[in-house]
């Protein structure tokens, strides 16, 4: 009885039109390899979301209720960036933006510059990460601010590979109210010599690098009587791929920035698909070992070193 009525829903009301946007080298969602979206589109189509990838010239861009930009690996064109602005102005987005040494993405940056948000150049590193078994670059978040995408959430989160966010100046003007989502840890700093970093020879230089805790997630309202949208902004994209979606609480922020971006109850979809997470309380001396059979044993395959996750991004892209 449950899944007919569902389904007497889903043909009643049609569902929101999420849009991966392509045409820059973004990971793609019918990539089943370890860098992949297979999962995460899997878990949206469960969601009963009509989920498509396509051009920013597309017919979907225009009929889209979200739009999702997710690693792209080249600047958005002048006429990609006017596009975006205009819907920008009423619409809702979704950007996951990695580090990436010498790809300064002019137009992207001004973009997001343009609605208050900015991006870090930087890479976070986080020492205490190896407390959990996990390596310095897979920041272990469990610092969270009030919000309500991550309030009540009980499992850490994992943030492989990620660049800072912050708020600028400006999105007053363009009527946003802004809230920052997540934090590194306090002995966390944002790495910016990316030649050491490679190396491994990394080390936290005062007056150069940022002292954490520094902000990995943005989230963005804009309540102006002529529009009112939503947008976030993450500092990675890693945290969602197959690898990483099932670690932690990965997928259930996920989901719940979906559900707040398109104004849908945080935890439940309109079918009650999906249910909240529950914190679990784990006893110290096993915390070790459940993160290893977890989490570190599959995420460290992939992310072992800095260097090793640029030949997986090459590899299978």
């Amino acid at each position: 009885a449950g899944i007919r009525t569902a389904f007497e829903k889903l043909a009643v009301k049609k569902r929101p039109l999420i849009l991966f946007i392509q045409g820059h080298g973004e990971v793609r969602l019918t990539d089943s390899s370890p860098l992949g979206y297979s999962f995460l589109r899997d878990y949206l189509l469960n969601e009963a979301y009509q989920v498509k990838e396509d051009f920013i010239e597309s017919s979907y861009f225009s009929q889209a209720n979200l739009i999702i930009l997710s690693y792209p690996k080249r600047d958005l064109s002048p006429s990609e960036l006017t596009q975006m602005e205009d819907y920008l102005k009423k619409n809702n987005a979704i950007f996951m933006i990695d580090p990436e040494e010498a790809r300064t993405y002019p137009n992207l940056r001004s973009l997001l510059a343009a609605q208050g948000a900015g991006l870090g150049d930087d890479v976070i590193l986080d020492r205490t990460s190896r407390t959990f078994g996990a390596d310095d670059l897979i920041p272990v978040v469990t610092d969270l601010s009030q919000h309500e995408i991550v309030r009540g959430l009980g499992a850490p989160l994992f943030f492989p590979l990620a660049r800072s966010v912050r708020m600028l100046g400006g999105a007053e003007k363009h009527k946003w109210e802004s809230d920052y989502l997540l934090f590194s840890g306090k002995e966390s700093w944002g790495e910016t010599d990316y030649v050491s970093l490679e190396k491994g020879n990394y080390s936290f230089e005062e007056g150069e690098d940022q002292k954490g805790p520094l902000a990995l997630g943005l989230a963005m309202e804009r309540k102006a009587k002529e529009a009112q949208n939503r947008l976030l902004l993450f500092g990675d994209s890693d945290f969602v791929n197959n690898t990483n979606i099932q670690a932690g609480g990965n997928r259930i922020l996920f989901l719940n920035s979906i559900s707040w971006v398109l104004r849908e109850k945080i935890g439940s979809d309109s079918f009650g698909l999906r249910t909240d997470s529950k914190p679990c309380v784990i006893p110290p001396a096993q915390n070790t070992r459940l993160f290893f059979t977890l989490v570190a044993a599959p995420t460290l395959i992939s992310f072992l070193t800095f260097g090793g996750m640029f030949f997986l991004r090459q590899f299978f892209t």
